[in-house]
């Protein structure tokens, strides 16, 4: 099974129905790292998905953010009450945000990454224009892990304010995506969490560096910086809300 030959067998053996029913072939299966195929394995949708969209479709994807919410902040989504919006086109990434309580996505980030997360002083005091006071509630944001490089170089003032993606929101992607890939997001960029906003109207700014050459130890970073930053490797990731 080339790089698979450390899978275990017994989960593979017993997903490889679904993933012929699911169109995949030997090829596609043997450029996957092992580490990664045993997450794609428990989350692989049954029938037949389009490879460009494998695991995309809104169903599977809000049950792995249902998942993913009750295992790791331990809140229960009732899918029948949560509200998605429109998906448009090129917004191929659902999250639901179940908690806008930074240090409880700290807490749930903590348990995943082998480090911490590095904060500016102002992340208790943040707002955001989304919250949970009503429960968890559905976002659409393009599936890229840097931010809109279309977008660098722009303030935060230039969008609207609820068409930006939240700091709560950013954090929660880095969950979701460090869960699905082992990888941070934001390898090149800077994310503006234009949704949100910290006292003298300071925006949070969520990146990844790394603490040695080989970058076999990066770390998420947030920082804060002034509505009039004009940075060209920082971009607002645009969120379609309900």
């Amino acid at each position: 099974m080339g790089r698979l030959k450390n899978l275990d067998r017994t989960l593979l053996d017993s997903r490889l129905d679904i993933l012929e029913e699911a169109g995949w072939r030997q090829s596609d299966i043997e450029m996957i790292d092992p580490h990664r195929a045993e997450r794609l394995l428990r989350n692989l949708r049954l029938g037949t998905t389009p490879e460009h969209l494998r695991g995309m479709d809104t169903e599977t994807q809000l049950r792995r953010q249902r998942m993913i919410c009750e295992d790791y902040y331990g809140i229960e989504i009732d899918a029948k009450k949560l509200k998605l919006p429109r998906r448009p086109r090129g917004y191929d990434r659902l999250l639901v945000t179940a908690t806008d309580d930074i240090g409880r996505i700290f807490h749930a980030c903590k348990g995943v990454f082998r480090h911490e997360i590095v904060r500016g002083g102002y992340w208790i005091e943040t707002t955001s224009v989304r919250t949970c006071r009503r429960g968890p509630y559905a976002v659409w944001t393009k599936d890229c892990r840097d931010a809109d490089p279309r977008n660098a170089g722009r303030p935060a003032d230039d969008f609207a304010q609820s068409a930006c993606m939240t700091l709560p929101e950013r954090l929660h992607f880095e969950l979701t995506y460090f869960l699905e890939f082992d990888e941070h997001l934001d390898k090149e960029m800077f994310t503006i969490c234009g949704g949100s906003r910290a006292p003298r109207q300071h925006i949070p700014l969520v990146f990844r560096i790394v603490a040695n050459r080989d970058e076999s130890l990066p770390i998420v970073h947030i920082a804060f910086e002034m509505e009039n930053t004009h940075s060209t490797n920082a971009a607002v990731r645009l969120v379609k809300a309900a």
